[in-house]
């Protein structure tokens, strides 16, 4: 499992869509972009698949705009250096200064149509780009439902601990169960009486 995930310092409350409805997602807030229209763009880490998606903020209707995927570190951000994506510099900042951008909203709305392109595109490419993609038309939810399940980080790390635990013990399994208890009759019929 990857260690940066374990203790994030910076978490916001990401609500998705699902086909079963939706649900709160506490996710890692890994830190800003500012892209060179001036724009600051928001990177946050998927607990489920560690991706580092990049979102321009709505801060009309609090939805997150997926832009990109980058495989950027924290330490990068930490450092608040500069990176080229696409020959196009980008600065970075740290989780302190994406949490301050958001105005200390904790709970956001990701713009599943968005994610989708997004997630398409890096899945065709596998190469980061920060660009709005071609968007799926449809209407975006502006509330989210009350009575919504919440999925704490902790939670989603218990339960990938428990998943590639029980990954480990399949593949430490032999193929053929052994039977003991025959190796042990065995030998006793064999001494003399």
């Amino acid at each position: 499992m990857n260690n940066e995930i374990a203790f994030p310092r910076h978490t916001i409350f990401l609500y998705t869509e699902e086909d079963n409805g939706g649900r709160l997602i506490e996710s890692p807030v890994i830190g800003l972009i500012n892209d060179y229209s001036g724009d600051r763009l928001l990177v946050v880490r998927d607990p489920y698949n560690d991706l580092k998606f990049v979102y321009r903020v709505d801060f009309d209707t609090y939805n997150l705009e997926a832009v990109g995927i980058v495989h950027l570190t924290d330490e990068q951000f930490d450092s608040r250096g500069s990176v080229e994506i696409e020959h196009l510099i980008y600065r970075l900042n740290s989780a302190e200064q994406a949490i301050r951008h958001l105005r200390k909203r904790t709970h956001w709305i990701q713009d599943k149509s968005s994610a989708m392109s997004v997630l398409l595109h890096y899945t065709a490419s596998r190469r980061q780009k920060l660009s709005m993609p071609r968007s799926i038309d449809r209407d975006k939810v502006l509330v989210i439902p009350p009575d919504t399940p919440v999925e704490t980080l902790e939670e989603i790390i218990a339960s990938r601990n428990a998943a590639a635990a029980s990954e480990a013990m399949e593949n430490n399994t032999p193929s053929t169960p052994q039977d003991f208890t025959g190796h042990f009759q065995e030998q006793e019929d064999d001494t003399p009486r």
